[in-house]
């Protein structure tokens, strides 16, 4: 026989070894093909080996049975609980010191070559060197008085993982937060010095409650010792040259018979195809579909690449009983599956190691971002991987960059409508529909926060390519009206990230017009996009108009979704933000607690959704006068935010704004301008110097160098603040009255009154038509506008603006007090007498109604 054929048959026969019997046939049916020969050769082999392993074990094995007393030092065998090519493991009793029941692993007799003793020699200074509960522990080592190696360990009394988490219909949340668990074990015995290099569900068991299930990660058999005192003559037999592992499981690299070290990135893979399994109910890919030897050889050659979960379940007749197990509906357990842990999955798979997770803590990590509802760090691999090469190519200019990177979303999209327009069928407008999802995904994380501080662009450009865009939608895809829609909901999410309100306004309403898919998907789609518009037409000043939308777009999640999920909570914290900047403060509080109560129940009392939530009482609170209250509820958001995000973050920025302004009414100037000024650098950073978030910052700090008296400090932040906001939201929006009214103030006081008035007289036409004549904003302006007026001695001007405010019942922080020294030269003139009786009278119908 020549030597490649003698290698070929040891390769395999070891492989069998490193298996149980009842796998051997299986396995030789698959890896040795239509080679008869072969398969005759090995059968026989392993025949021999058994029959051996018979005649050895044979009296052991009858006395266990027949009396159960078969003893090895202080340990009486009990049963077998299983066996492996290298080795069998007993249930046994310990005598001495201690009572207990453990498991033992004896060597097989006649399994005494240099090659098993050191592998089983390195599984058992393996285990004693880690100290993990959910690692099965080492308490004694020895061998027999024929020089059988063994050791003792921990008797786990568990379920293999996948049948637990089936047997209990673990939900897909409640599985991430099992395999986080088991992720911690494989990270402490990376950090002992330790890969695994089998893990497998079977080879971890889990016991206990459901709601407090203990894994248990077991058989090392296979471990490699990187960091451990082992010798050479130990770690030199683990066979470089074979594939060692379960072929499912296994990396390409250790596929790869020694042409690659593998370290703890195959761990990794290895929990990657687990999740996958306890996600999907399936493998990514499965031998049995292609033959042991021809998957080796395509996993070794980076040609196997999973799809996503989600895709993979479509297709799945096992789909609905799938489901049943993770207690949810077919759709329930798509919808759970797209997107991040789509993404988190196809990550921990990455063929080339360099873009997997680092370490099972990292891949854990991702997990508990998914949880917790914040970003993970896995995203798309396809478009983003490439986006990023272009930008460590090509570190020039903002625009290329944007254009590179809207022209790779662009091809994804004309990708996708040359695919729809070939196929045409029903299912598969379906499938596009879950791809424009992805891209929609993409689009707007390109262009809100932190793409853009990868990426900053100028709009100008930006626009061009989104218009480019536009068009080939309208055209390409005017026979699919649910992908459309889809998409022109994106392309208002994106116009909206982008500050450019009108044109979000317009795809919105685009989308709206169109027909959605029937099916629950698009009914959250309509729900989603009512209430981007409804965030618009409250950017705009239509706040009648954002609180209708806020509250269809409300009822229909709760609807689809059931009180209890955090989509709605979303969308009752929209809706509390435009009852609390129109007064409604009871409304508002409300919505708010509702969304707080939602958020807690399903994701924790600290995750991102519940900082919005408080951020959005605290604005309530800061408008009542319970300035105190908001500013620890603003440091509390504010925490979550930075931690989650980072201190460089836009949500970070925006939330250290409201911490600011909350000072300042406190009178802590100094505090609130460090705030506001890091504040800026970072919004600027990120957005660019013409983004409506910059303006907020630079209108609160230009308010803030006012209070500090640096007049002169504070024009240039206003000005800019007030064009940036003429450009993004015209002339009349409320948060353009807001600026004009600070900057007509700040003229008034540099002495410049006809500008100084007709910046205010601006600012109350703003607040009048967005808020009425009754709102807050609206009287405070009016004061404003009537005491200027009087500065410049256009007393007749100021009376009826005088009348509004004292006869309007304006909270107490903005109500005018007629006695004051600023109106003695009024006080003879017949409308000032005139109003000062109409407000007597007011003021005793206002007592009577009190009382």
């Amino acid at each position: 026989m020549d030597d490649v054929l003698r290698e070929r048959e040891q390769e395999l026969f070891h492989a069998c070894l490193d298996r149980s019997p009842a796998q051997w046939e299986s396995y030789l049916d698959e890896a040795c093909g239509g080679n008869h020969e072969l398969r005759n050769r090995l059968a026989r082999l392993l025949a021999a080996h058994s029959e051996a392993d018979r005649i050895t074990l044979s009296p052991l094995l009858l006395q266990s049975i027949r009396d159960g007393v078969e003893t090895i030092g202080p340990y009486r065998l009990i049963r077998i609980l299983g066996e492996g090519g290298m080795g069998t493991v007993y249930e046994a009793e310990q005598l001495e010191p201690v009572h207990r029941r453990v498991a033992l692993k004896l060597i097989k007799a006649g399994m005494h070559t240099r090659e098993v003793v050191a592998r089983f020699m390195t599984e058992r200074q393996a285990l004693a060197a880690m100290d993990h509960s959910y690692l099965a522990k080492v308490f004694d080592a020895g061998q027999t008085s024929m020089g059988r190696p063994y050791f003792v360990m921990e008797l786990v009394d568990g379920i293999p993982l996948l049948e637990y988490c089936d047997v209990h219909r673990m939900s897909i949340r409640r599985r991430v937060e099992l395999l986080i668990l088991i992720c911690q074990a494989v990270q402490h015995a990376h950090q002992k010095g330790v890969l695994h290099r089998d893990l497998k569900p079977s080879n971890v068991l889990v016991s206990g409650d459901p709601a407090t299930p203990v894994p248990k990660i077991i058989d090392f058999g296979i471990a490699k010792a990187i960091g451990l005192d082992t010798s050479e003559s130990i770690t030199a037999y683990t066979r470089a040259d074979q594939a060692l592992g379960t072929a499912a499981y296994m990396s390409p690299e250790q596929a790869g018979f020694g042409q690659m070290d593998v370290d703890t990135r195959s761990d990794v893979y290895s929990l990657g195809v687990i999740l996958y399994e306890l996600l999907a109910g399936c493998l990514p890919a499965d031998p049995k579909d292609v033959g042991y030897a021809r998957f080796l050889g395509l996993l070794a050659g980076g040609e196997l690449r999973a799809s996503r979960p989600s895709m993979r379940i479509c297709g799945s007749p096992a789909i609905k009983d799938a489901a049943i197990a993770r207690d949810t509906t077919t759709a329930g357990l798509r919808r759970e599956l797209e997107g991040d842990l789509d993404w988190i999955v196809i990550k921990s798979l990455e063929v080339d190691r360099g873009r997997r997770y680092e370490t099972a803590e990292a891949f854990a990590a991702d997990l508990r971002r998914y949880l917790k509802g914040v970003p993970v760090s896995a995203h798309p691999p396809t478009i983003s991987y490439q986006l990023r090469k272009f930008v460590q190519r090509h570190k020039v200019q903002v625009v290329a960059a944007a254009v590179a990177g809207i022209a790779l979303v662009s091809g994804a999209v004309i990708a996708g409508i040359e695919f729809v327009r070939a196929t045409r069928a029903e299912a598969v407008a379906k499938q596009e529909a879950a791809t424009s999802r992805q891209v929609s995904d993409f689009l707007v994380q390109l262009f809100t926060l932190p793409s853009r501080q990868e990426l900053p662009g100028k709009p100008a450009s930006v626009n061009e390519l989104l218009e480019r865009g536009v068009a080939t939608i309208d055209t390409e895809l005017k026979g699919q009206p649910f992908v459309q829609a889809n998409l022109y909901g994106t392309m208002s999410r994106v116009y909206g990230a982008l500050g450019q309100y009108n044109e979000s306004k317009r795809f919105a309403e685009k989308s709206l017009a169109l027909p959605h898919a029937p099916d629950r998907d698009g009914n959250l789609l309509t729900a989603s996009v009512l209430l981007q518009l409804g965030s618009t037409e409250q950017r705009l000043g239509h706040m009648d108009q954002a609180r209708s939308l806020f509250q269809k777009g409300l009822a229909i999640r709760i609807r689809m979704l059931g009180e209890n999920h955090l989509d709605v909570a979303k969308a009752y914290n929209y809706l509390g933000s435009v009852e609390g900047v129109t007064d409604h403060y009871e409304a508002a509080i409300a919505a708010h607690e509702k969304a707080l109560a939602i958020q807690r129940k399903v994701g924790g009392a600290f995750q991102l959704d519940a900082a919005r939530s408080l951020r959005g009482i605290a604005l309530v609170e800061d408008r009542e006068g319970n300035v105190n209250g908001a500013l620890e509820l603003f440091r509390r958001a504010e925490e979550v935010f930075e931690k989650n995000y980072g201190p460089n973050h836009p949500f970070t920025a925006v939330a250290l704004q409201d911490i600011a302004v909350s000072l300042k009414s406190l009178k802590r100037y100094d505090e609130s301008r460090k705030l506001l000024e890091r504040s800026l650098s970072i919004l600027k950073s990120v957005y660019g110097p013409d983004h409506p978030q910059v303006s907020y910052t630079e209108h609160s700090l230009g308010n803030n160098l006012v209070a500090l008296g640096d007049l002169n400090g504070a024009l240039p932040l206003l000005q800019d603040a007030y064009r940036i906001r003429m450009t993004a939201l015209g002339p009349d929006n409320p948060r353009t009255a807001d600026v004009a009214e600070s900057l007509g103030m700040l003229r008034i006081s540099l002495g410049d009154f006809k500008e100084g008035t007709a910046l205010l007289e601006q600012a109350l036409r703003g607040h009048q038509r967005a808020y009425g004549s009754k709102h807050s904003s609206t009287l405070e302006t009016q004061g404003n506008l009537a005491r200027s007026l009087i500065k410049a001695k256009r007393y007749d001007e100021a009376i009826p603006h005088l009348r509004a405010v004292v006869l309007g019942d304006p909270p107490r922080k903005f109500r005018i007090d007629l006695g004051d020294p600023l109106f003695i030269a009024m006080r003879n003139m017949p409308s000032f007498r005139a109003l000062q009786a109409d407000a007597a009278r007011h003021a005793e119908q206002s007592d009577v109604r009190t009382r």
